[in-house]
């Protein structure tokens, strides 16, 4: 390049040379204004300078294809293109007046090193894996560093990629590492973290409710569990079963119901496990590293994942997606039990109470001696809230028509239910109102939950159910007898 420029400086000191060769010079002055180093930031700009010379006649010339000169009476227009790389560059211009030269050298800064990846933490289990994330830099000269053997690095520049290679672990306890990306100069520093989950021993399900029973087996058949139950329509309706590399728990079964995943129990090798002082304080020690707060002396939360652990002393910890309840709902005062003589049925018993409190037949949704039925339904309108209607299901397998269900049905959802996170949940009040009234929750079934009352001999499930010709779906209480 300064070849070109002395190439340039003979043409222009011949022409200058020929303009004056019958004239006496006088020595030629030349001054430039700003002049020597000049440093300029990244963006696309222009600098001015003036320049002052006694010569008829001066020139300019650069070396550089990102500088521009242009020249307007005694000022040097100098336009620097946009620098987009992270390094400084420099340039030379050089300002010709007869015999006079004034050279300057203008130097742009480079924008800095900039990195990123599109993973800023990496979360694996117990038997590591390969992956590749994406490196962005505006510097083509970054390397891949680790302190940690477990971790393999090899950078693949063309494609701006980093393949990863965790080691499996056979440690209990999780281990942490950290890759570092940046210039090898030491510029742009950016952190990737690795997590890798310690060997199994206690166990959590999967965190992603809602999802699929697909995304489940992916899930689990990643961290090398085999399944061993499946839905089959008859005596297993909504449960998936896997079992673990767990020594401690073996056992998996994922409570799947409409294809959402709705409840998880993790069950451990013996039924007596958390009768163990230092196991139970282990399953403690696990879940609150897991980002679980102790509520109460077995329940645990994890507010980020809107996830309940209930730790069960019977041998297993009971999961379910629980959503922070949004504000405070008014509930049932009484539970409103109707007629419960499960063992006498006849139409005319119940149609006799359901009168005498407030219930009215409703002929239309009733289904009373269908000879395609073995059942009758009995459907009462309730006038008072909180039901809208009380209907039973009567057997006539036998003369005293024995009830097999009854079906509350409450007006007021609200009372009941609360929406969050794209699922129905029991409300805190409702929850706290059933045990009250002496019921014991089973939890979630798949289609609702179920409770009992030991003392009534009974069992009720609580869903929400859409029926025919009522516009909103309503909440159900189904009731049955325990007794045989």
């Amino acid at each position: 390049m300064k070849h070109k420029i002395y190439i340039v400086l003979l043409l222009l000191a011949s022409l200058v040379a020929s303009c004056g060769r019958d004239t006496v010079l006088e020595p030629t002055t030349l001054t430039v204004s700003p002049s020597g180093l000049i440093t300029l930031d990244s963006s696309e700009q222009t600098k001015t300078l003036v320049v002052s010379t006694n010569h008829g006649q001066w020139a300019s010339v650069k070396n550089a294809d990102w500088v521009s000169l242009s020249q307007e009476g005694n000022q040097l227009n100098i336009k620097l293109a946009a620098n987009t790389s992270a390094e400084s560059r420099e340039a030379d211009i050089l300002i010709i007046a007869g015999e006079a030269r004034e050279q300057l050298r203008i130097t742009q800064l480079g924008l800095g090193v900039s990195i990123s990846t599109n993973q800023e933490s990496i979360d694996l289990n117990q038997w590591g894996a390969a992956l590749t994330i994406d490196v962005e830099s505006n510097s083509s000269d970054w390397v891949a560093e680790t302190e940690e053997d477990w971790i393999h690095l090899q950078p693949m520049y063309a494609m701006s990629e980093l393949r990863i290679t965790v080691d499996e672990t056979t440690e209990r306890e999780d281990r942490v590492g950290k890759i570092y990306i940046k210039t090898r100069d030491g510029r742009g520093l950016h952190e990737v973290q690795v997590t890798q989950r310690g060997a199994m021993y206690y166990v959590l399900p999967s965190m992603e409710f809602l999802q699929s029973s697909e995304a489940l087996r992916d899930f689990e058949l990643a961290r090398k569990s085999e399944n061993s139950q499946i839905p089959d329509g008859r005596f297993n309706l909504y449960n998936w079963g896997y079992k673990t590399k767990s020594s401690a728990f073996p056992l998996i079964t994922y409570l799947v119901y409409n294809n959402r995943y709705k409840t998880a129990k993790v069950y451990s090798a013996h039924g007596d496990f958390f009768r163990n002082r230092i196991n139970l304080e282990g399953q403690r020690t696990f879940l609150l590293r897991h980002g679980f707060e102790q509520v109460s002396e077995l329940e645990y939360y994890n507010a980020q994942s809107s996830v309940r652990a209930q730790i069960v002393l019977d041998g297993y910890v009971y999961y379910t997606y629980r959503p922070a309840q949004p504000a405070l709902q008014a509930t049932l005062t009484a539970f409103p039990y109707r007629y419960m003589n499960f063992s006498a049925g006849s139409n005319s018993l119940i149609t006799g109470w359901e009168t005498s409190h407030g219930g009215t037949l409703n002929a239309e949704r009733s289904s009373i001696n269908d000879p395609n039925e073995d059942r009758d339904i009995l459907w009462y309108d309730v006038a008072d809230a909180p039901l809208l209607a009380s209907v039973y299901r009567v057997s006539r397998a036998n003369a005293q028509r024995t009830i097999t269900s009854v079906f509350l049905i409450l007006r007021d959802s609200s009372q009941v239910y609360y929406e969050a996170g794209g699922a129905l949940h029991l409300t805190n009040e409702f929850v706290a109102f059933m045990q009250r009234e002496g019921f014991v929750s089973m939890g979630d079934i798949g289609p609702g939950y179920r409770f009992y009352h030991l003392g009534k001999m009974i069992s009720v499930v609580v869903s929400m159910v859409r029926y025919e010709g009522i516009d909103e779906p309503k909440v159900e209480i189904q009731i049955s007898s325990l007794e045989e």
